[in-house]
């Protein structure tokens, strides 16, 4: 038990942890762009979960490599890391050799690189490395929706009778 009045531990907890509530990738840019959750956040334990999830939100990219958190405080930085677009990061590097907080970190095997650049240049970054972006459709009009409940039908009756509901459809094909 602790010696200290429930009082004075109460205004502890806000203090406890300088990495508690990250920027967030999902909060600024998730409308648009795709977050996934890095492969380690689910062998995390649920209680080092609550406040963290920026540090594991990650942009996937079209070459392999990710957008991801890299700094949040006393500044937030972002990163690209990528395993074989080095020749992009360097081109990225010298676009906005003027912006303050872009860098570039090639010093790996040769082929790896990460570039660090501030959220307001996410946009340009993002489009340059081919940031995977979310599926945006139409809405469904009502006639849509009727024929896809249709088709839903007759694909289950078919199933239910054992036969591709395709197939049985064509002129030819044996019952």
């Amino acid at each position: 038990m602790s010696s200290m009045p429930a009082k004075a531990t109460s205004g502890l907890d806000k203090f406890s942890d300088p990495f508690l509530h990250p920027f967030s990738l999902k909060k600024s840019f998730g409308k648009r762009y795709r977050i996934q959750m890095e492969e380690s956040w689910a062998h995390e334990k649920p209680e080092n979960r609550n406040g963290y999830e920026g540090w594991y939100e990650q942009v996937p990219t079209a070459c392999g490599g990710f957008i991801g958190l890299y700094q949040d405080k006393p500044t937030v930085l972002l990163q690209f890391s990528t395993p074989k677009q080095r020749l992009t990061c360097r081109k990225l590097t010298e676009q906005f050799k003027d912006t303050v907080g872009v860098s570039l970190d090639d010093c790996f095997d040769g082929y790896e690189a990460v570039l660090y650049f501030p959220p307001e240049l996410f946009e340009q970054v993002a489009g340059a490395v081919g940031a995977r972006k979310k599926r945006r459709g139409r809405p469904l009009t009502d006639a849509q929706k009727a024929a896809f409940a249709e088709g839903r039908k007759k694909g289950m009756a078919a199933l239910k009778l054992g036969r591709n509901s395709l197939l049985s459809d064509l002129p030819g094909t044996p019952e």
